[in-house]
């Protein structure tokens, strides 16, 4: 099967060009494949710190368990997306779960609730409308956006704007956490797709020096924001540079078959993420 990359998290976005990495067709396993690279990097140092995975409410980002009885039932537009693994219950049970989170953190007030909740239901819909689009070969970067939010449990709600100042500084923690959960996932789905690459068998050494040098690029594009997936005719520039940063960074890591191995990765990459989001450029 061709890899689909759900990609591309960075320059400008925090959704940082995991832009390259395995197939959007094994999103729904990625827990448990994240959880084996963290194992065999055996560095638990770098995983994200507990509160990044919204502790308060469990499985918070985790879809609701299908009963044995829906199993069987024909896809509609409101149940589960096969190729994204997101419909509209689905979508509904995490951004409650979010609300029911916030809540019990923050302590919010009867109207900051209220406006978080309208909040949540504009952005319900627009991140159905997204994977519509996507399932329709009518998406646009802005959806890839979407997509990593989605992969990487991002909401994206505006709870700054609503806090008082101790609200603003508890929830300035949990932001923090949730974006050192957010970094590392994506470097650790940069990894997945590297390693599904026979050609790309690296050392532990290798794992080590490479999670060091896309953290570094993760990062500093995690902190670009969304306007990385604009729809201004720059956006496969930005993917450009993107890819070029991790051609140059790991030179140091791989070796000459690798890295050539590397880089046609990337360029596939390129070529999917074109001509998924936006067939309009070369």
């Amino acid at each position: 099967m061709k890899r689909v990359l759900p990609i591309v998290l960075t320059v400008l976005l925090f959704a940082t060009l995991a832009v390259l990495y395995h197939s959007l067709h094994k999103i729904a396993g990625l827990e448990d494949e994240l959880a084996d690279v963290r194992k065999s990097r055996k560095a638990p140092a770098r995983r994200a710190p507990q509160s990044a995975a919204i502790p308060a409410v469990p499985d918070s980002t985790a879809l609701p368990a299908k009963p044995a009885a829906e199993a069987t039932e024909k896809k509609s537009d409101a149940g589960p997306d096969i190729f994204m693994g997101a419909g509209a219950k689905e979508i509904a049970a995490r951004s409650t779960a979010r609300l029911a989170f916030l809540q019990q953190r923050l302590r919010l007030r009867p109207d900051q609730a209220a406006a978080l909740q309208k909040a949540a239901a504009a952005h319900d819909a627009a991140l159905l409308a997204a994977f519509t689009r996507i399932r329709e070969n009518k998406a646009t970067p802005p959806d890839l956006g979407v997509i990593m939010d989605w992969t990487l449990g991002t909401d994206g709600l505006p709870v700054e704007s609503l806090l008082d100042a101790d609200q603003a500084a508890a929830f300035a923690e949990i932001a923090a956490a949730e974006r050192t959960g957010r970094v590392e996932g994506t470097v650790n789905i940069e990894l997945l797709e590297i390693q599904s690459l026979g050609t790309l068998n690296l050392t532990a050494e290798q794992k080590d020096a490479a999670f060091a040098a896309l953290s570094g690029i993760v990062a500093a594009e995690d902190a670009l924001g969304p306007a990385y997936y604009a729809d201004d005719g720059q956006f496969m520039t930005r993917i450009d540079e993107s890819l070029a940063r991790r051609r140059d960074a790991m030179q140091s890591v791989l070796d000459a078959t690798q890295l050539n191995s590397y880089r046609a990765m990337l360029d596939e990459d390129r070529g999917q993420i074109r001509d998924m989001f936006d067939n309009r450029a070369p």
